[in-house]
């Protein structure tokens, strides 16, 4: 219930960006022109995959009162193996102990990726990891960027420290005064 506020008019010169790779569009001149110097970065290696399954029990949690009352069997998709359905049932049998064990290296992974930020003297990256933080709960933004050769959409992704919802929306802000790719519509005939 607590508002989130903003500033669409900070300075965006004042962040510091990073980005994994080069992209294939001309954000990174975009970003310059906003008086920015962006600077590649590279992320540590980060242990996801052994705890991966922490959303997954999340998932079935959220999802419980539907399993209890039996309302389960009225979703959709489920004869795969890997349908959310299943997913969810599977996943209401993990043991506490896992559970808290994997919640404790979650925790080593928010400090591990927090002192990334810190290390690399960054506010946001170019370059999305969703398996990462899904579970770590950094911010990350998607904005469409472009066309590809097909005419289908392109887009750019910005993770921010956490807690930094509001500097990536001040980037994205910027990218798109700049820009009027959000503004533009992929022919669908």
């Amino acid at each position: 219930e607590v508002p989130f506020n903003w500033d669409a008019t900070a300075d965006v010169s004042k962040l510091r960006v990073g980005y994994l790779r080069e992209p294939d569009n001309d954000v990174l001149e975009v970003i310059q022109s906003l008086g920015i110097k962006p600077k590649q970065v590279k992320l540590p290696e980060m242990p996801t995959r052994s705890i991966g399954f922490i959303l997954s029990t999340e998932s079935a949690a959220a999802f419980d009162e539907l399993f209890r009352s039996g309302r389960d069997n009225t979703m959709r998709q489920q004869p795969e193996r890997s349908s959310w359905p299943n997913t969810f049932r599977q996943y209401r049998f993990v043991p506490a102990v896992e559970y808290i064990q994997a919640n404790r290296a979650r925790t080593q992974l928010i400090e591990k990726f927090n002192k990334f930020f810190e290390e690399q003297e960054i506010d946001m990256f170019l370059g999305s990891s969703l398996s990462l933080t899904n579970l770590t709960g950094h911010p990350e933004i998607s904005m469409p960027y472009g066309f590809n050769e097909e005419g289908m959409p392109n887009s750019v992704q910005i993770t921010g420290r956490l807690f930094g919802e509001a500097e990536i929306l001040v980037l994205a802000h910027g990218i798109q005064s700049k820009t009027d790719y959000h503004l533009r519509h992929p022919n669908l005939a």
